[in-house]
């Protein structure tokens, strides 16, 4: 089922919307449903999807966990593929002020960072939480006007 839910939960995306999630939970609903999946496989899909949101799985939930770790991938990419990603992110949001692009990230940055660990599953908190933690706080800098020194 975390293929299905890896596959679809980005299916809908739109920046100047906050539903892209639940959104995307129903196409995958939708289309699994309709290829003969369970209800509860469907649940599940959808539930994993809509965990996206808030980067958050429950404990002890494995799949939800490597689904937020694969999704958060990005953050431990090496350091110029990160400043693609962030000037991606902010064509994206092309539509809302400077001000408020850097506040929204400094929030995404500073609720990242304040967690125990940025990934969950014991092999990719290995392999990328350093790089990951290195990045944001680099981008934090950047956005507070310190530069990437």
């Amino acid at each position: 089922m975390i293929d299905a839910a890896i596959w679809f939960h980005d299916a809908i995306y739109n920046p100047t919307r906050r539903d892209n999630e639940a959104r995307s939970a129903d196409l995958a609903t939708e289309y699994l449903s309709g290829i003969g999946w369970s209800d509860d496989a469907c649940r599940r899909v959808a539930s994993l999807i809509q965990m996206t949101a808030k980067h958050a799985a429950p404990p002890g939930d494995y799949d939800a966990a490597l689904l937020m770790d694969l999704d958060l991938s990005i953050l431990a990419a090496e350091p110029s593929a990160y400043d693609d990603y962030v000037d991606r992110i902010r064509r994206e949001y092309a539509h809302v002020s400077d001000d408020v692009f850097g506040a929204g990230r400094q929030a995404f940055i500073t609720h990242l960072l304040a967690r125990t660990h940025i990934y969950a599953t014991p092999a990719l908190f290995e392999a990328w939480e350093g790089l990951a933690r290195r990045n944001l706080e680099r981008e934090r800098r950047v956005l507070t006007g310190g530069g990437y020194a």
